[in-house]
């Protein structure tokens, strides 16, 4: 086989790998982890997941609804005052509150449920933030740019979600808690940008294929002379 063809061969290779280490890279970090959890104070659950790099946390606590239920006890994101100007969100009905924690060996966060924000056909969401004690659980510093987050490492995780707070209205509710993917077709972390990429690996695999035609097309044409 002529070096030229051979060198070609090593960079198919070389592509192939990539694009299948892609590929599986970019389906392990897109992926949702879903905890169900009973909202009962103290009640823990322990989780297990791999990171590709390390990335701050972000959760949302998923509850259950029926046909076009609004479930004013979870809360309504509409706020008061200018955030961008004051620096702070400040809503007219906060919900129930809900507070846990996330610990591992190393550390401890205490996270609080802002109000709902996210109305599916049968689940409200509500996003969970570092709890800051400024005595007023109806505001938020926003952006939360002063806050230290639950960082998850790169490798596995082993680490703990625990309840320790929660309103008498939603105690003991069945929901789930969504740990959010790093990767996202909306929105990506920047250590995992390069992966994004891979959304598109049909066309990726397409390329691949019409060069592997090509490389075997200039075989046979080597070997017929």
């Amino acid at each position: 086989m002529p070096k030229p063809d051979r060198y070609l061969w090593y960079i198919w290779w070389l592509l192939i790998v990539i694009t299948i280490s892609g590929i599986i890279f970019n389906k392990l970090s897109s992926e949702t982890i879903k905890i169900n959890l009973q909202l009962t104070i103290n009640n823990t659950q322990t989780i297990r997941l791999f990171c590709l790099f390390p990335y701050n946390i972000s959760l949302r606590l998923m509850f259950s609804r029926s046909g076009n239920e609004n479930r004013p006890e979870l809360g309504s994101y509409s706020t008061v005052g200018n955030w961008r100007e004051t620096g702070v969100l400040k809503f007219n009905n906060l919900g129930e509150p809900v507070k846990l924690t996330l610990s591992d060996s190393d550390k401890k966060v205490v996270y609080e449920a802002m109000p709902a924000s996210g109305y599916g056909e049968n689940t409200i969401s509500r996003n969970l933030v570092v709890f800051e004690d400024d005595n007023n659980p109806s505001e938020f510093s926003w952006p939360q740019s002063q806050t230290k987050p639950f960082q998850l490492k790169s490798g596995f995780n082993v680490f703990q979600i625990a309840i320790l707070e929660v309103g008498k209205e939603i105690a003991g509710e069945q929901i789930q808690i969504w740990v959010n993917p790093p990767l996202g077709l909306k929105t990506t972390h920047r250590s995992y940008s390069f992966l994004w990429y891979f959304y598109f690996w049909p066309v990726y695999v397409f390329l691949l294929f019409l060069m592997l035609l090509i490389l075997l097309y200039r075989k046979k044409k080597i070997n017929n002379h």
